[in-house]
């Protein structure tokens, strides 16, 4: 494969799928290994990503607000974890600050939308457990002091936090969402 072939390939995919430079990248040094009839160097990967950049083919700050979006949108993502990814696909760190602060807003609801429906699922799982053990099944007897209602609230935020956190969204943000 030439660099002319290479680069004809490469504007046809972009062109099908928003890609960052580092997956264009990722992809020429993973074509330049897999086939021996690759005569592509290192300055001619770079060449072809400038190429790809100059005719916007390759926009590495529209991929960033594209993932943000998506991942916000479809996976229930925060931008710690959004970040952590596009660090690792090559985005410079500014363009990814950049697109989190742009798109706070959408983070803002993809978080109240997520606690909202894990709390939902924890408060099911904790009546039915709480069901379980008052109708006398293998957990023995439960005694409903407030006490113990205090322990399964604390329980419940816990898990609602700790779900959040691992979704990448800010300590503070999911507090303030929580009172």
């Amino acid at each position: 494969m030439t660099k002319e072939q290479a680069l004809n390939r490469l504007t046809g995919e972009c062109s099908r799928n928003e890609m960052c430079s580092g997956q264009v990248r990722a992809k020429l040094e993973k074509w330049m290994a897999a086939q021996k009839t690759v005569v592509l160097t290192q300055p001619d990967i770079e060449e072809i990503i400038k190429t790809l950049t100059k005719e916007k083919f390759i926009d590495d700050a529209r991929f960033a607000g594209a993932y943000i979006r998506d991942r916000y949108k479809f996976y229930g993502w925060g931008p710690r974890k959004a970040e952590f990814q596009m660090k690792a696909l090559g985005i410079p760190v500014e363009i990814i600050k950049e697109a989190i602060a742009a798109e706070s807003q959408l983070a803002a609801e993809t978080l109240k939308k997520i606690v909202v429906a894990k709390s939902a699922e924890v408060k099911r799982r904790s009546e039915r457990a709480v069901s379980n053990k008052s109708s006398g099944g293998d957990y023995g007897s439960f005694s409903a002091d407030g006490n113990n209602m205090y322990r399964v609230q604390q329980q419940e935020r816990a898990k609602i936090v700790k779900f959040a956190l691992s979704r990448g969204f800010d300590y503070g943000d999911i507090m303030k969402l929580m009172r």
